[in-house]
């Protein structure tokens, strides 16, 4: 009788398939990368928050500046001739040297108030700010002192070492204006005003006067020395 072999049953030899999922490893590296992430996101809204605000700053600081500008421009271009000099001696109601200046004006009609006005423009040597002064004039003897409501307000910071110049029409017509450093007992206006801060990129602030002559000249029957028309 034949015994046959039988050979043992075949074992099946696969690999163990790996269970889904993350190993610590891989969680721990996704943690940092997720934090590298985040501290770069946050990084980069700060430093937008920042420019965001030094963009703000500097848009509200330019234009306070030219609001500043253009009321020190309207103010001075409209100085009035008004003679504020003793009996049979013309004076202009207009003065000042470097660090000021004072002149009559009529108030703006938004504005309440007395309608003749004395106006002051100084340069503050402590805080070097640049401050404006209005007061009401009495319109039968107007002069230049800043008596009883006073408002004040500072129109720029930070002028440093600016100055005013005042702007002299030439005795000879042949000869060109001259700027001056101070302006006091004229009998007119200067042609123009002009304040020049120390800051090379600062520009000057320059106001031409309307008012080039005293209104009487203009009339045939005009007192020509006591309205300072001589000097035209």
């Amino acid at each position: 009788m034949t015994h046959r072999h039988r050979s043992p049953p075949r074992q099946s030899l696969s690999v163990p398939r790996r269970q889904a999922g993350f190993t610590l490893i891989e969680v721990l590296i996704s943690l940092a990368l997720l934090a590298v992430v985040v501290a770069l996101v946050g990084s980069s809204s700060q430093i937008f928050t920042r420019a965001s605000d030094r963009i703000s700053e500097h848009a509200e600081a330019v234009f306070e500046e030219t609001l500043a500008r253009s009321f020190v421009t309207d103010r001075l271009e409209a100085a009035l001739y008004l003679n504020i000099g003793n009996t049979g001696e013309y004076r202009v109601g207009f003065e000042g040297d470097q660090h000021s200046l004072r002149f009559l004006s009529l108030r703006p009609g938004y504005e309440h108030g007395r309608a003749l006005i004395t106006t002051q423009f100084e340069i503050d040597g402590q805080t070097g700010s640049l401050i404006v002064r209005i007061a009401g004039a009495a319109p039968d003897y107007p002069d230049l002192e800043l008596d009883g409501n006073i408002t004040e307000r500072t129109l720029l910071d930070h002028v440093g070492k600016a100055h005013f110049g005042y702007l002299r029409r030439p005795e000879d017509s042949d000869d060109a204006p001259a700027w001056e450093d101070h302006w006091k007992d004229e009998r007119r206006l200067p042609l123009a005003v002009r304040l020049v801060f120390d800051d090379p990129a600062r520009a000057p602030i320059i106001a031409a006067l309307k008012l080039t002559a005293p209104p009487g000249c203009a009339s045939s029957n005009a007192d020509l020395a006591q309205e300072g028309c001589g000097e035209l």
